[in-house]
């Protein structure tokens, strides 16, 4: 019995990696039922995600308005490259951000000393292009 008992446990687990082999291929069939009676409708104004890893990052343009929240990275000036500044990079998960002062400059204030913290960041963003590689974000303001 107990030997019957351990051929019957081999055989569901092999049907049972090979049946989920085989899903993995089959593409999903199309759902024809027609919707309940009693279904609740989506309200117009929610937002549906793409189905798995197709959510795709919003799209700006030049000179559009941003707000994005991340970790500040700092990298000091290379006086024997001629850089008289440090770097100011905003982290948001794996897209990076160079921080630049705008027109009001006493907002830029205090970035150097945040490195490391999380912050809020509100500004103008200038996409990457051939001469800068790194996308950036003309800071209006910005908080912890």
């Amino acid at each position: 019995m107990n030997r019957l008992f351990k051929l019957f446990l081999v055989l569901v687990v092999v049907l049972g990696f090979g049946a989920s082999a085989f899903a993995l291929d089959a593409a999903p069939a199309a759902d024809t039922a027609a919707p309940a009676a009693d279904a609740v409708a989506p309200a117009a104004d929610a937002t549906v995600a793409p189905a798995g890893d197709a959510v795709k990052a919003p799209e700006y343009k030049k000179g559009d308005a941003v707000e994005f929240s991340g970790v500040v990275e700092v990298t000091p000036a290379d006086e024997a490259k001629g850089e008289k500044f440090a770097t100011i990079v905003l982290k948001v998960g794996e897209t990076s951000y160079k921080l630049l002062p705008s027109e009001n400059k006493d907002a830029f204030n205090g970035l150097e000393a945040a490195a490391g913290k999380t912050i809020n960041v509100k500004g103008t963003f200038m996409p990457a292009d051939e001469t800068h590689p790194l996308a950036a974000l003309l800071v209006t303001e910005w908080a912890e």
